[in-house]
């Protein structure tokens, strides 16, 4: 796995948790495309006590999350570019916010506050990281997104008004912004959009086929030649590559003591990366909302990917150079018997060993492919009360069911949308 996928496993067991709490509750009766909780503890009854237990689970879980899992992540990335995942801490914050306010400790609060600042500081640090001038790689994150800052803001309101008036003043803002200052006897809620499927490692296979002879122990002029081929993404560079004429005398020596050789090896790459789609937008009780997108988990995935490519080339190449190095031993060998058939039997063990080296050569395609392309975020806030919830994506519109909203909570409600026509990981 790579390091952002141990995060993912800790992610999504917080949000099983919040789902579960939630619907103990009754604050969320979810249709359509969303994505239904599992039960990891006893048969769920609605009840407070219930929805208490699994909150504490989600906190739990948002802990570990972050105090455990990123630092990992950290260690594991060791100084490449991805080695936070500000959106993590943003829902350790929300694993709070969907806690009844009375339910709320001082401890839970201080998390709140500590893990939205650290957010906003990591999204800065992945953006600079990330979004390299020239890079091929497209991270599709905000440096400061609009929807952090004002979950951080409107928290710090409440819990410390002196560091409140700090932060408003050191981002030029006013105090009395009405992002900061929900309506009196609101609540919000928070559609996330789980989008697409995350970039899938394809296998790029990179190979030269060498042909060449010439007569035994002499020098004399044959004509051979060599030819690059690859095959998957970016396998265009190898294409405009020409039939190389080389001396066959060269080729025996150098590549193919048998007089021919296929020599090749995989890698995993990506395809290129494709432009994020606009975010959907979010209908709750009829007041429509826009979303952003929150993480870009497909410019982790690449990212990861890219900086480990050196050191897979490496491995693989030596890897190769040892097989190679075999195969060409035991032709050499075989050419060298004073024997009618040395040369036949030298140019066999060459080419069907050199074919058989390559073929053992296989690209390392493990990852968690299930994973969301982006995730996007849409806060909404309301009076109290019951309302419908429906969002609208480039695959077409879709009901999510009903939220209550309860005043000073925030109701969370996942969904995985997919482009048309559906994927297939």
């Amino acid at each position: 796995g790579k390091p952002f996928e141990h995060t993912q496993i800790d992610y999504y067991r917080t949000l099983n948790y919040l789902m579960i709490g939630e619907r103990a509750e009754n604050r969320w009766q979810p249709t359509g495309m969303v994505m239904p909780p599992k039960q990891p503890m006893a048969p769920v009854v609605s009840g407070p006590d219930v929805a208490f237990y699994a909150y504490q689970n989600a906190l739990i879980m948002a802990r570990r999350m972050t105090i455990n899992q990123l630092k990992e992540t950290a260690d594991a990335a060791d100084g490449k570019r991805y080695d936070d995942d500000p959106f993590a801490r943003m829902l350790t914050a929300m694993a709070v916010f969907c806690l009844d306010a009375q339910q709320q400790t001082d401890s839970d609060r201080q998390l709140a506050a500590a893990m939205l600042k650290r957010a906003l500081v990591a999204y800065q640090s992945q953006h600079d990281a990330l979004s390299t001038s020239g890079s091929t790689l497209r991270y599709e994150v905000a440096a400061q997104p609009s929807l952090a800052t004002t979950l951080y803001l409107r928290h710090l309101r409440a819990y410390d008004p002196d560091l409140f008036a700090d932060e408003v003043a050191k981002r030029g803002l006013p105090a009395t912004d009405p992002r900061f200052v929900p309506p009196a006897g609101s609540g919000s809620v928070l559609i996330l959009n789980h989008v697409g499927l995350i970039a899938q490692p394809r296998p790029l296979q990179i190979g030269i086929a060498a042909i060449g002879f010439s007569e035994k122990d002499a020098t004399n002029f044959f004509w051979g030649g060599i030819s690059f081929y690859a095959k998957g993404p970016g396998n265009e560079v190898a294409h405009s590559w020409p039939l190389l004429p080389i001396p066959g005398h060269v080729v025996q020596q150098c590549l193919a003591p048998g007089g021919a050789a296929v020599i090749g090896f995989e890698i995993p790459v990506h395809a290129p990366d494709q432009t994020i789609t606009p975010p959907a937008s979010v209908t709750v009780g009829g007041i429509t909302g826009g979303g952003e997108v929150l993480c870009d988990l497909d410019a982790y995935a690449r990212s990861t990917l890219k900086d480990a490519q050196p050191q897979v080339l490496l491995k693989t190449l030596l890897r190769v150079a040892v097989k190679q190095g075999t195969v060409a031993a035991a032709a050499y060998a075989a050419r060298q018997q004073r024997k009618d058939s040395s040369e036949l039997l030298a140019f066999g063990i060459n080419l069907i060993g050199s074919a058989l080296a390559t073929a053992t050569e296989s690209a390392d395609l493990r990852g968690w492919l299930t994973l969301p392309d982006h995730i996007e975020g849409t806060l909404i806030d309301l009076p109290a009360g019951t309302y419908p919830v429906s969002i609208s994506a480039p695959g077409g519109s879709h009901q999510l069911g009903t939220v209550q909203v309860t005043p000073g909570r925030v109701t969370l409600v996942p969904v995985r949308t997919f482009p048309t026509p559906y994927p297939i990981p």
